[in-house]
């Protein structure tokens, strides 16, 4: 049944698609993804949709964008056979000097006392990751100090990640912000070497953030909780998706399985408990009846068999990172990725430039719900996916025996 007959058809069919188990449409994992690929980068750098793609500015991006659209940029202008335009570099340097422009806004005083603007702390968490890309496509003496900048700014929270457990941090969640600054932290001795002044220490606080973050594990369950609060231990894609990014690192960095191990067991989780066989892809997070009124709290699309394209994206790449880090043997891992892409291509992409933010049950999200910094991921992950059939690394992860 075809996603695009129920975002135009009668309300009969979208009753179908709630009441009849769904066909399996999907692409089977393994699927071409060249076609999304053209459309969707066309659709990206076209002045006639982002007339301000000069600054660096695409509509609806969230926060996305500052960083997918660099490192997207970044890693095909070094990957043969992509390439990258003189206009797409400037675009991916005017957003990470856009990025610069938020975090200069951000008041540091105030994350001190928990009391800042937590939408401007989320473009700035976010958009760190676009930096390191930077730095590694051009090692720009200013990169580096901004990064430091920003790992010096989150230290508070690094060394007492508990203050933010009791906060919703919407829509990404408390511990997916904690587990971001780990990984960022440790992401900083595979960019800039062991010999860097800082490698030392921010390594040390990254491993220390993930021995802390161990009260938010369920070894039961192989999964970390949404918040320390209560009842909310339901699995989330982006909290544990983005744990394992920084497990990775951890793992790269110390050579110590038990972080690859735990990274495996997490996706095995998102199978158990957020895959949905119907629409091959999975949830955001688990919907199940005991926790609707707490999603109403978070947002209430998670209790409505949300399916994202963001929660698609950071499995894609949370399951590449440890394809690579694993030195490229577990193939579920490739083919999770594959199969994450896949959902993408078959429900969310128009066939022709955009990919929508989400559907709910069955349901088309509305076009103003688009989320450019979300369709630049796709790209990012389909070079990495790209680089990885070949082998070939692109994260910084050299493979471990």
């Amino acid at each position: 049944m075809s996603l695009r007959i129920c975002r135009y058809g009668s309300r009969i069919l979208q009753l179908l698609i709630l009441w009849i188990p769904i066909a399996v449409t999907a692409k089977a994992p393994g699927a071409n993804f060249e076609d999304m690929y053209q459309e969707v980068a066309a659709y990206l750098t076209d002045p006639r949709n982002h007339p301000d793609l000069a600054r660096g500015i695409v509509n609806i991006e969230y926060g996305d964008a500052k960083v997918y659209g660099p490192a997207w940029v970044y890693l095909k202008d070094k990957n043969p056979p992509f390439s990258a335009t003189a206009g797409e570099l400037a675009m991916a340097d005017a957003m990470i000097e856009r990025y610069r422009e938020y975090f200069d806004r951000f008041d540091s005083a105030k994350l001190k006392s928990l009391s800042g603007d937590f939408d401007t702390l989320m473009h700035v968490a976010i958009g760190i990751e676009g930096v390191f890309k930077a730095y590694e496509h051009n090692p720009k003496p200013e990169y580096r100090e901004l990064i430091i900048r920003y790992l010096n700014m989150v230290k508070l929270v690094a060394k007492h990640p508990s203050l933010l457990y009791n906060y919703h941090v919407q829509p990404y969640g408390p511990i997916t912000v904690v587990a971001g600054a780990a990984w960022f932290y440790l992401s900083y001795p595979l960019t800039f070497g062991t010999d860097d002044p800082k490698s030392a220490e921010y390594t040390k606080i990254g491993l220390d953030m993930l021995k802390k973050l161990d009260r938010l594990y369920d070894p039961k369950g192989k999964k970390y909780l949404y918040s320390i609060r209560p009842g909310y231990d339901f699995t989330y894609a982006y909290t544990n998706m983005v744990m394992v990014q920084a497990l990775v690192r951890a793992y790269v960095i110390t050579g110590d399985k038990k972080y690859y191990q735990r990274g495996l067991d997490i996706v095995e989780t998102m199978d158990r408990d957020l895959y949905n066989p119907g629409y091959q892809g999975w949830l955001a997070a688990q919907d199940l009846g005991k926790y609707y009124r707490k999603y109403q709290k978070i947002g209430p699309q998670y209790n409505q068999e949300y399916m994202a394209l963001s929660a698609h994206n950071y499995i894609a790449y949370a399951c590449l990172a440890l394809y690579e880090a694993g030195g490229f043997k577990d193939e579920f891992l490739v083919e999770r990725a594959e199969r994450a892409l896949a959902f993408e291509k078959q429900w969310l992409w128009d066939g022709k430039g955009r990919i929508e933010h989400h559907i709910v049950r069955g349901k088309i999200s509305e076009p103003k719900d688009y989320c450019a910094g979300c369709n630049f991921q796709t790209l990012y992950n389909i070079v990495i996916l790209k680089n990885a059939l070949l082998k070939r690394p692109s994260l910084n992860l050299e493979g471990r025996k």
